[in-house]
């Protein structure tokens, strides 16, 4: 496996052309993730990477928290209450699910109606988009799925949880076949590893989905917002 240390200027084409035949891995700071283009043949490639379970699907990750945001089936009023500056970089580091339209192309990254967007912070989210600009310009991928899709650096339904330390991490890849994993330098130590939180929207109501770092603190600022918690 060989490990790439980012540079925007001389990776992105790289990665987007090695994205067409395979996954890759991806460092996000407190997890490792397995990554791939949105569309069918991606969905397949993390399939095969990580066996798999039923009722699973992939999130993407987001570097246009507005752009997302507005994207989604949410009303209006919803849309007012967490398009805010404070919310979007309180959600920073969390996964939000949001209703959303499916079709036939966002199979395996839609479920119930709904998809899950990683809010990230820099340097991965100028990752993301310089890779969505790319993706933007291709022609088999959903018309409402514009990221990347990821899941975690690990065997579906692992009892041990997400990868958080890179020597596994690099095992997990070459053991999986996967060629290359995609490093930062510079990125702020986080005093807590682990999954990212999910909150969930819809019908005025959020639910944590999954605990993790932060997610206290925004469930108490979204109650201040007049959102009711399910």
């Amino acid at each position: 496996m060989q490990v790439i240390t980012y540079n925007k200027q001389t990776d992105t084409d790289l990665l987007c052309e090695y994205l067409e035949k395979g996954p890759l891995l991806l460092e996000l700071n407190s997890v490792f993730a397995v990554i791939a283009l949105p569309n069918q043949s991606g969905v397949e490639m993390i399939n095969r990477v990580k066996n798999r379970l039923p009722g699973k699907a992939y999130g993407g990750l987001i570097a246009d928290y507005k752009g997302f945001i507005l994207a989604s089936l949410l009303n209006v009023e919803e849309k007012q209450i967490i398009l805010t500056d404070e919310l979007a970089a309180l959600f920073t580091n969390c996964f939000i699910r949001l209703p959303w339209q499916e079709d036939h192309a966002s199979k395996g990254m839609t479920m119930h109606g709904m998809f899950q967007g990683l809010i990230l912070s820099e340097p991965f989210n100028s990752f993301a988009g310089s890779m969505e600009q790319k993706i933007k310009q291709q022609e088999n991928t959903s018309p409402d799925l514009k990221w990347l899709i990821c899941s975690s650096a690990n065997m579906s339904g692992d009892p041990m949880g997400s990868i958080i330390q890179f020597e596994k991490a690099l095992q997990f890849g070459k053991d999986r076949g996967i060629e290359y994993m995609i490093t930062f330098s510079g990125f702020p130590e986080l005093p807590e590893k682990g999954s990212f939180p999910i909150f969930s929207f819809t019908e005025g109501l959020f639910r944590i989905e999954r605990h993790g770092p932060g997610a206290e603190n925004i469930k108490n600022v979204l109650l201040g917002r007049g959102l009711f918690q399910e």
